[in-house]
């Protein structure tokens, strides 16, 4: 068991989603493993929030716009 109670191929697989370039046959500290986790989860969370900001202000926008254009 390793990190989240993850399995050794389970850790393999979840550090190549997170870790860009690395090869099954690297050692995966669980701190790097840790760290690269939380900068995963921040970046889609960066994402979604963008992406939720966007559809706001396109509503706004398109309320507006409609009102506007004839």
């Amino acid at each position: 068991m390793g990190l989240f109670g993850l399995s050794r191929k389970e850790k393999e697989i979840w550090a190549s989603i997170v870790i860009q370039g690395i090869k099954s046959d690297m050692q995966i500290d669980d701190g790097l493993l840790k760290n690269a986790t939380e900068i995963y989860i921040n970046q889609h969370i960066r994402i979604l929030e963008e992406s939720a900001r966007l559809v706001l202000e396109s509503k706004n926008n398109s309320n507006y716009s409609a009102a506007i254009i004839p």
